[in-house]
């Protein structure tokens, strides 16, 4: 699929945009987890220290979703920046797991989305099956392989 030099101009502006709040995000989560171990180290009252451990969870949890995040935005771009360079093969927008086109739409809500609808259904059912472990999601940017005859659209 060869998207039009508009299209994968926008895409990469907004992802530009999102990576910067991730990284923001990010970096402010990591501040706080380092400011919060010294505190839970040194002790001080039970309640203070339980409410110091939950906030901790929280930003070890929103730092995780955020690196995964990070790491797609940045594949996303890496593909949209070789498609603008490339007058060849294009890999932005094309399913992660299938090698089909990522519908339009999904892409422009979720310029970072790896997976088509179906594929993302598939995933999801995975990890509900699974009790959360998916072995896809171990492995966060691997290599894609496009399908032969990748043109219908999900």
């Amino acid at each position: 699929m060869k998207w039009p030099r508009e299209f994968l101009l926008e895409q990469s502006v907004s992802l530009v945009e999102q990576l910067g709040k991730h990284e923001k995000w990010n970096n402010e989560s990591l501040k706080r987890l380092r400011c919060a171990e010294p505190i839970i180290a040194v002790g001080g009252n039970e309640a203070d220290c339980a409410q110091i451990s939950a906030d901790t969870e929280i930003d070890r949890i929103s730092t995780e979703c955020s690196t995964r995040i990070i790491l797609k935005i940045r594949a996303a771009l890496s593909l949209i920046s070789a498609d603008l360079k490339s007058n060849g093969e294009h890999r932005y927008g094309l399913c992660g797991e299938c090698g089909l086109v990522i519908y339009t739409n999904r892409l422009e809500a979720i310029p970072w989305a790896d997976l088509c609808l179906v594929c993302k259904d598939k995933d999801e059912m995975a990890d509900k099956e699974n009790k959360g472990f998916n072995s896809r999601k171990q492995t966060i940017v691997r290599s894609r392989s496009v399908a032969p005859g990748a043109s219908t659209l999900r």
